[in-house]
């Protein structure tokens, strides 16, 4: 990473970065829905599972679609080492889900929608610390925040429901 890229250089490449995986997520869904139901057709009109994994040349789980007895429905793309590095779904209160792992399993970003439709995104370091979080409200008010390798908030943005915005600094 460029050491002289300004935060605003450098949230847009997050950013950028993040709209990528969107899309390669919605392809791979699509994908897995199109293998569903091209087999589904030529046999039957419905395949009911709790679980369907997708494997690859040598019969490693590549892609799981499962759904479990708690109501929780999800999709894990894994790595060619069986490392599961995305996953997303929905779980049995409604909210949703997405999040990106690194090769160690660690999850590094998320996404969540609670049932209300309130949203927020984390980015966490490959320590596993929170380093960026942003959140939106039913009401209006949403934020943003860096934070220190030490876990102290350094810089925060909000806005509240009246559209009022404050920056806040750390130490």
């Amino acid at each position: 990473m460029n050491t002289t890229q300004t935060l605003e250089q450098r949230l847009a490449t997050v950013e950028q970065s993040l709209a990528r995986t969107r899309l390669v997520n919605l392809g791979l869904l699509l994908g897995a829905s199109a293998l569903i139901a091209g087999g589904a057709q030529s046999t039957q009109d419905t395949i009911t599972a709790k679980r369907l994994a997708i494997v690859d040349g040598e019969g490693k789980e590549r892609i799981v679609l499962s759904g479990d007895d708690n109501g929780t429905a999800a999709i894990r793309v894994l790595d060619a080492q069986g490392v599961s590095r995305i996953s997303t779904g929905v779980a049995s209160n409604n909210a949703s889900y997405t999040q990106w792992f690194d090769a160690e399993g660690r999850s590094r970003v998320a996404a969540h929608c609670s049932q209300s439709g309130e949203s927020s995104v984390q980015w966490r370091d490959a320590n596993g610390k929170l380093r960026i979080g942003a959140a939106t409200r039913n009401n209006g008010e949403g934020g943003m925040m860096w934070i220190s390798p030490n876990g102290k908030p350094q810089i925060r943005v909000l806005t509240d429901e009246s559209g009022t915005a404050k920056f806040l600094s750390g130490d």
